[in-house]
């Protein structure tokens, strides 16, 4: 059911976030290339993230990163093996999985590696016109300048990894027109060339000759980088490492490891560096040529600006994968000895797996804007309002763009937004929203359907959810979102695990990967239609603890015959019976008409000795049965009520079953009225509450007779509410999902009693099923429920394990509402295998989740 209140929304646009899979090898450095150069183009690029292969498989120390780095897109230049593939898609839950196409025309070159993901990102030269407006550049407030190349020039690998050119991330060195009061670009031509008028170079160019001299000019702040336009006004993983997140990091060598270090190293520093370089790598011989190490000491103090966030000296670490120790001091003292002010130190690094951030770091991390110094910006998060299941969010675009003349070509890139959607269901506490918070290894962020313009550019990107449980959508200023359907809970998990990977069955181009659908269909089971019945009679969830949960109404219905339990009292005689038959009939073969006609034969005779339950309870025991109970709590809690309260409090608890009862009689759980004996035919005739009449006719041989005087009116269950609690384990369903709730902090959702089915549906029978998923917080488990240690089977536990292989939640819970431990070695060994396979599980019982009691039904 749809809420009729409206529901929250919130937005946040941020750039796309790609993470670049390589392996070292003969084409690594060009590889390394072409990323350094596509990163210095896009919107927030230089946070990208670079994890090393081997072998087909991620370098095991970098998994956690990828995890906390969280990528849109993953794009891979090696090689990776198909369950690589998959566990990509479980544990990153990526829009794509890109794998490399190589041009295999002509000699290598950066064009052979060059990424590409289909649709252009938003340029980091969107920013430019922002800095324009509120800082200028230089010192007489010029346009920005960017380095460039001429395409005749072979930039160096200390300009290109440092700085970037803009021929070589944007592939031209036209400069649009409308963007020329905002940056200019300074371009390297050899004064040989540009003076032999064969090579046609326009006369309007901004020249210089010399790559040293443009270095001078961006040492002078007299000109900018592509790698600090790729930081400006974006969001970054905020994420700190002791070793190198609290110094200037010089990395020394050209070695591929000495690149890789370089790159990672940089996404260590604080947010608040923003665009500062914060590191440089250079080659060793280099620094022995007097000019450049004369710049490079000039790059380290104009441009150090970290420390330990304390403020004090700024701080140097000369470092290398390749270059020995010796060699790193010996760096280091002529650093200190040209007055290069930093305070210093020199590291050998044995790997560059050393730079990965610690776990626990990792876990603190948090999503970070790098927004420049004295420029007012919007929040974070842009909120809305929505009704009914679609919600139409308004534009969410990067603030920056405002400042963009319209349809600008720099302004015409991709970007991701992060949407917080309200959840329509029971919250997880009192005075917290319920949110959407989607689970990673349950893609179920495309049951989420977005429409925009109909003249749009499709972007072919797939919606996912990010670390912390947002969709994320990607959009562009063409191509906005205008609406979003929000789908019921029940529909996000079937798209999850059936409709996910539907697809993937059919075929897929070569360089995409999709993972494959957990099972072919499922559908309700039986049972969920009690489920869904008995939470619609009781007003949701959320009344569960109050209206069934709270063990004086659980006491008062076993009385009505609406429990799963039998009393042993009530088993004894059948199994008296068959210790008995035990000499004679050892065993009973179900397979075989005569024992199971015998063996019914048996219960059934058994059975006549069983009590009949209550028909109905007195109002006047139900009374004196609560007052009892509260005594009993107060006995147990051993408090006393202040005999000079002004407040009668034994009063008001004793009101409450009243109550209570008003509520259950309106929602038609009991039903209010009294029952009289016809003194005729004897029959039990009920009369109810709206029935009451001055003269009651009887039922079977009508005899009319007067209407008692005084009553004590009495309650009759619901008939499906009996069958419900008693026949289908409705009150451990209720009991477990009260408690899961109870441990959400922020998002709670889940689905009944499912059927799994490995072939679309059509066999006559599932092949597996569960009592309940839910999603908690963006984690996903799934629970198998029983009312008793009784009714577990062996069976039980090893279908669990079974099932939580091929569905892979976060975690898998065996919940018996009953107290104690049994067949604890069989539910060890499920415990260990599936943590072998990252798959937590939890015991569920009433010592550990014991049901709430109290004076009041709250």
């Amino acid at each position: 059911m749809i809420s009729s209140a409206p529901h929250e929304g919130k937005s946040r646009p941020r750039p796309l976030r790609i993470a670049y899979l390589l392996e070292e090898g003969p084409y690594a450095h060009l590889q390394l290339d072409a990323i350094f150069a596509e990163c210095y183009s896009r919107w927030g690029g230089r946070f990208s993230l670079i994890a090393p292969c081997s072998q087909g498989r991620i370098a095991a120390r970098y998994w956690d990163w990828l995890e906390a780095y969280d990528p849109d897109i993953v794009y891979a230049y090696a090689p990776l093996a198909s369950d690589e593939e998959e566990r990509i898609h479980g544990r990153l839950q990526p829009s794509l999985l890109e794998k490399h196409q190589v041009r295999e025309q002509g000699e290598p070159d950066l064009g052979w590696f060059r990424p590409s993901y289909g649709v252009s990102p938003l340029s980091s030269l969107s920013t430019i016109f922002r800095v324009a407006r509120h800082w200028g550049y230089g010192p007489g407030r010029e346009p920005a300048g960017f380095i460039d190349a001429w395409y005749t020039e072979e930039p160096s690998r200390f300009l290109a990894d440092n700085f970037g050119t803009y021929h070589s991330s944007f592939h031209t060195s036209g400069f649009p027109a409308d963007a020329r009061q905002a940056a200019q670009l300074l371009t390297i031509v050899a004064k040989d060339k540009w003076e032999n008028p064969q090579y046609g170079l326009p006369r309007d160019l901004n020249v210089i000759h010399d790559e040293m001299e443009a270095l001078a000019k961006f040492c002078a702040k007299e000109t900018s980088s592509l790698a600090q336009a790729a930081t400006r006004f974006a969001s970054k993983l905020d994420v700190h490492h002791n070793r190198f997140s609290y110094s200037f990091n010089l990395v020394v060598g050209e070695s591929f490891p000495d690149r890789l270090l370089f790159w990672n190293a940089r996404l260590l520093n604080p947010h608040w560096q923003g665009a500062s370089l914060c590191g440089l790598r250079v080659d060793l011989e280099q620094t022995r040529d007097p000019n450049f190490f004369l710049l490079l000491t000039r790059l380290i103090n104009n441009f150090n600006h970290v420390n330990d966030g304390t403020g004090g000296q700024y701080r140097l670490t000369v470092r290398s994968t390749s270059v020995a120790l010796v060699e790193l001091e010996d760096l280091r003292e002529r650093l200190q000895n040209a007055r290069c002010f930093s305070m210093s130190r020199a590291e050998f690094i044995d790997s560059a797996d050393e730079v990965v951030p610690p776990k626990q770091e990792l876990e603190n991390a948090s999503i970070l804007r790098t927004d420049g110094p004295g420029l007012t910006v919007r929040p974070d998060w842009l909120e809305f309002q929505w009704d009914g299941k679609v919600a139409q969010p308004p534009a969410s675009i990067p603030d920056h763009l405002s400042d963009c003349p319209p349809r600008q070509s720099f302004a015409m890139g991709c970007w991701a937004t992060d949407y917080l959607l309200e959840l329509d269901g029971p919250s997880p506490r009192t005075g917290v929203k319920n949110w959407w918070l989607l689970p990673k290894g349950w893609r179920m962020a495309g049951s989420f359907k977005a429409s925009f313009p109909p003249d749009g550019m499709n972007l072919n990107y797939l919606p996912r959810s990010t670390l912390g449980g947002e969709l994320t959508l990607f959009e562009r200023l063409e191509r906005p979102v205008r609406s979003i359907t929000v789908p019921a809970p029940a529909e996000a998990l079937q798209h999850a695990l059936v409709r996910d990977g539907f697809y993937s069955r059919r075929g897929q181009p070569e360089n995409r990967a999709t993972p494959p659908a957990k099972v072919a269909d499922m559908q309700p089971s039986n049972e969920a239609r009690y489920l869904m019945g008995i939470l619609g009679m009781i007003g949701g969830l959320d009344r569960a603890k109050s209206l069934i949960l709270h063990p004086y109404w659980i006491e008062e219905f076993k009385r009505l015959g609406a429990t799963p339990i039998l009393p042993r009292e009530k088993v004894q005689p059948v199994i008296n019976k068959l210790k008995e038959l035990a000499p004679t009939v050892p065993t009973y073969v179900l397979g075989d008409e005569d024992d199971r006609i015998a063996l019914g034969h048996l219960i059934v005779k058994a059975g006549r000795s069983l009590k009949t339950p209550q028909h109905f309870v007195k109002h006047k025991a139900l009374v004196e049965r609560w007052d009892i109970h509260r005594k009993a709590f107060w006995e147990r809690h051993g408090q006393e009520r202040s005999s000079n309260s002004e407040f009668d409090w034994d009063a008001h608890e004793r009101a409450a079953v009243d109550e209570c009862l008003v509520e259950m009689r309106a929602r038609q759980m009991l039903f209010q009225g009294t029952q009289w004996l016809c003194p005729q035919c004897h029959h039990r005739n009920w009369v109810g509450l709206s029935e009451m009449r001055p003269t009651l006719i009887c039922e079977i041989c009508r005899l009319q007779d007067s209407a008692p005087i005084s009553n004590d009116w009495q309650f009759r269950a619901n008939e499906f509410l009996v069958e419900a609690l008693r026949d289908h384990s409705v009150l451990s369903l209720l009991w477990v999902l009260d408690k899961q709730k109870s441990n959400a902090r922020a998002s709670f959702f889940y689905d009944g009693p499912t059927w799994f089915y490995d072939d679309d549906g059509l066999r006559p029978r599932p092949v597996s099923e569960t009592d309940l998923m839910m999603v908690i917080d963006g984690k996903t488990i799934i629970c198998e429920v029983k009312s008793s240690w009784a009714g577990l089977k062996p069976s039980d536990i090893d279908d669990v394990v079974k099932l939580s292989l091929q569905l892979r939640p976060d975690r898998a819970i065996i919940a018996v509402m009953d107290t104690g431990k049994k067949q604890e070695k069989r539910l060890a060994s499920a415990e260990e295998a599936l943590k072998e396979e990252g798959i937590a599980f939890e015991l569920m019982t009433l010592d550990n989740y014991p049901l709430q009691d109290d004076p009041y039904f709250v």
